[in-house]
């Protein structure tokens, strides 16, 4: 089933969803679909950069995305991805209503990744407060050998619209080669 979610997201949103490309200078360019209903905030800190997905429509949720260069070797494969992932997500787990980290693959246009979601019991059943947000979802991901990317996707809950537009755009990420330089 949640090999559909990209492509069944992208039938209901039609026409609406673009291409977003964000240039990582000699490591290529971070391609990925997103709805036109968030925007870009991107920010180039010289040995990483940082991504923000941010809503236009003030919906409650936001998606930070931080790359990093990934030395040869190191979570190459997806166990050793999937293992790194479960201990880093631990202290979430702990404070979680999971109480537990279930690392669930991530079906990606190129590599491998895996997520997890966490809900905060003190929000449980509460109304929605913008900026406080019930649900913390956590992916790693390596679009190819030298890259890591690590995402937290903060919501009012996994099955809403801006959950499920946001992990869409996760799942479509690609890494494209360096855009050609200019004369």
């Amino acid at each position: 089933m949640k090999k559909l979610l990209l492509p069944v997201l992208l039938l209901v949103l039609g026409a609406s969803v673009r291409a977003e490309v964000v240039d990582l200078r000699e490591f290529g360019r971070l391609s990925f679909i997103l709805d036109p209903s968030w925007r870009v905030v991107s920010e180039d800190f010289g040995s990483s950069f940082s991504i923000d997905l941010v809503s236009r429509e003030n919906v409650n949720a936001v998606c930070e995305i931080s790359i990093a260069y990934v030395p040869p070797g190191e979570f190459s494969t997806k166990a050793q991805l999937r293992s790194r992932m479960i201990e880093i997500c631990e202290p979430y787990a702990r404070e979680s209503v999971e109480r537990r980290v279930t690392a669930r693959e991530l079906f990606m246009r190129a590599g491998f990744g895996f997520y997890s979601d966490f809900t905060d019991p003190a929000l449980v059943g509460k109304p929605v407060e913008r900026g406080n947000f019930k649900v913390r979802t956590i992916a790693m991901l390596r679009p190819n050998d030298q890259l890591g990317i690590t995402v937290t996707l903060m919501s009012d809950g996994v099955r809403e619209l801006g959950h499920l537009q946001l992990l869409s755009a996760v799942e479509s990420m690609e890494i494209l080669p360096p855009a050609p330089a200019r004369k």
